[in-house]
């Protein structure tokens, strides 16, 4: 599987379609143990890029928050501004 291929069950199509239900559960959920769900490798690389980058924008929020000191720092704020 690459980076930005999907990996699908080697199955044929007709041959599948005319196995009995159980046999077809069991040949989809042994592909998804061993491979995952079937999703390139690029959308875990994205979730988690997204991930860190609101992890730091909360941190960098919560450290200007915690400049302010109550309503007094809001207020402060608000007469900077015209």
């Amino acid at each position: 599987m690459g980076f930005t291929e999907p990996n699908f069950p080697r199955v044929e199509p007709e041959a599948f379609l005319k196995a009995p239900f159980l046999e077809r559960v069991k040949t989809l959920t042994l592909n998804w143990v061993e491979n995952g769900y079937g999703v390139p490798r690029m959308v875990h690389a994205i979730y988690i890029v997204k991930l860190v980058f609101f992890y730091a924008l909360g941190g960098i929020d919560a450290r200007n928050a915690a400049r302010l000191s109550g309503f007094r720092g809001i207020a402060a704020i608000g007469a900077l501004t015209p």
